[in-house]
């Protein structure tokens, strides 16, 4: 048999050149076809938001307070709300001759409140119906609530909440005309409050005031401490001391807590010298707690004005606004706000310059970039505050010819209120068309 011989077949220089130029060209237009069709566009929301400028201090709150003796061979109870107001020889607490005698008390007083909410709702003879918008709302926020509270575990919300939500849900049949029939209601609720014994249900005394202010249940010990008539004149070594002393302390007394005497009270901070730049005395400032949820109005008294050199100034705060919470609070983490900037909070990403070199932004209006100019108020390394600039316009036109700013440049083509900013986007102009 014949034996078969092996070919080798020889591939030119020219075959190998060829098929590396088409696998260039292959990648080329890949890279094309994969850039066109994936084109990366991020937008944001143009929401208008309000920054502030402010300085974190640590604060000692100074009123005009007195500790009550809470001492007594009896229960005591307070009757009225902390940082609620009372008169000379107005009634701030009550004693009872047992715990139980003072929960039927209470008891009875929820009840009889109750029957006098739903007689007086019967006697209602019609309501606007415009208000069940409102009703609805507030039953929705009712609602969640009673969920939150049973997802931790707050039982003894759950009663509250489910009255409030029985009650609206009753309001609305009486909005929308539809018969309500109380006397269920209200025979229950006489039912109830027929079986609570009223001869023990009842204070056996009442504790006054021997003078006028503001109650407060809570009492920290130090109402004392410090000297309200002259703090307008602590030095920062001293205050903080005094803040030091505070945090510090612990205090179990005996007592049915306090009355604040007088309704203007101060913070005092230390802070630097250099941070009372944009600060007045006699300036009204708002002030933000750290750990709570809310603001209050300050009055600059002293300390906008520190000696020259001075690296730390004494900055004192006056405010005669009161509820509760302020009535408890001692040493507080506050920010003091100095400035604010209400616009349009946009990432510093999407700000770009026109072919006039003026900051603009690009909006995506039916699948296509669309310029928008706006006058940039504050700016920091993440974000930019930017107004439509049309309050400036008519601040410039007002003015007189000759004090006009010349070079002034008025925005007719304003950012707006929801503009999808674009702030990521391939090949980025005006008019550029990303539908495609």
């Amino acid at each position: 048999m014949a034996e078969k011989k092996k070919v080798k077949k020889k591939i030119s220089a020219d075959t190998v050149l060829i098929f590396a130029a088409l696998a260039v060209i292959a990648v080329y237009v890949f890279s094309h076809i994969y850039s066109a069709t994936n084109i990366s566009l991020e937008t944001v929301t143009a929401e208008e938001a309000t920054v502030y400028e402010t300085v974190e201090a640590k604060a000692l709150v100074v009123r005009s307070e007195k500790q009550l003796d809470g001492k007594t061979d009896s229960l005591t109870v307070p009757c009225i709300e902390d940082g609620e107001k009372v008169g000379v020889n107005g009634n701030i607490a009550m004693t009872f001759s047992s715990e139980a005698s003072a929960e039927d008390y209470s008891r009875l007083k929820v009840l009889q409140s109750k029957l006098y909410y739903y007689d007086e709702l019967q006697s209602r003879s019609s309501v606007s119906v415009t208000d069940v918008a409102t009703l609805e709302k507030d039953t929705i926020n009712d609602i969640n609530n009673y969920i939150r509270a049973v997802s931790k575990g707050d039982i003894s919300d759950l009663s509250d909440y489910a009255d409030e939500i029985n009650d609206k849900l009753i309001r609305r049949k009486m909005l929308v005309g539809e018969e309500v029939d109380f006397s269920q209601i209200t025979d229950q609720l006489r039912q109830q409050i027929n079986s609570i014994n009223a001869d023990t249900a009842k204070p056996k005394s009442y504790i006054t005031s021997s003078e006028a202010g503001v109650f407060s249940s809570y009492s920290d010990g130090l109402e004392a401490a410090f000297d309200y008539d002259s703090i307008v004149n602590i030095d920062a070594d001293t205050l903080n001391s005094y803040i030091e002393k505070a945090e510090g302390n612990e205090y179990d007394g005996d007592t049915l807590g306090k009355l604040i005497d007088k309704y203007k009270w101060y913070m005092c901070c230390v802070i630097d010298a250099d941070d009372t730049a944009e600060i007045v005395n006699g300036q009204s400032l708002e002030i933000a707690f750290k750990d709570r949820d809310e603001i209050i109005t300050c009055t600059v008294v002293c300390g906008a004005d520190p000696d020259l050199g001075a690296e730390q100034t004494v900055l004192i705060l006056e405010s005669n606004e009161m509820n509760g919470a302020i009535a408890a609070m001692r040493v507080e983490d506050i920010e003091i706000r100095t400035a604010s900037y209400t616009g349009f909070k946009l990432p510093t990403k999407a700000i770009h310059l026109d072919d006039d070199g003026r900051k603009c932004v690009y909006a995506l209006i039916e699948g296509k970039a669309k310029m928008r100019h706006g006058e940039i108020i504050y700016t920091t390394n993440d974000y930019v505050i930017m107004t439509d600039g049309q309050e400036r316009r008519k601040i410039e036109e007002a003015k007189p010819e000759e004090e006009k700013d010349p070079n002034y440049i008025p925005v007719t083509d304003p950012i707006k209120y929801y503009d999808q900013i674009i702030t990521k986007g391939k090949d980025l102009h005006d008019g550029k068309d990303y539908s495609e």
